[in-house]
């Protein structure tokens, strides 16, 4: 599914409303296979992960989708999807969030346990 359908989907809506609730979880991860552009910076995802950010980033979580299997274009730069992330959460206490405490909380992980 592309970016083209919009933030104000039923579906999107959906998710942004169960992230809320804290009954889903998001991943980012693979822009490439939503994006409608051919390669990085994949500029039509922003706003998704910006709304997604607005609305539960107690929700997130991050991944580099390696090895990126059902790649339709472009092989992407592991790299440069890297720092997608710091485009996307320039601010280091919120990628903490998404990078460590997230997926702690999520796996059930207690690295003092």
């Amino acid at each position: 599914q592309q970016c083209t359908l919009g933030i104000q989907t039923k579906g999107f809506q959906g998710l942004l409303s169960l992230m809320q609730e804290g009954r889903a979880w998001e991943k980012f991860t693979a822009p490439y296979r939503i994006s409608g552009m051919k390669s990085l910076p994949y500029e039509d995802v922003n706003l998704y992960a910006k709304t997604l950010l607005e609305n539960n980033p107690n929700q997130i979580i991050w991944g580099t989708d390696w090895p990126h299997v059902m790649v339709k274009n472009a092989m992407p730069n592991d790299a440069d999807l890297c720092n997608l992330l710091f485009d996307w959460v320039p601010d280091e206490a919120l990628r903490e969030l998404i990078l460590v405490k997230n997926p702690e909380r999520l796996s059930g992980f207690d690295p003092f346990g």
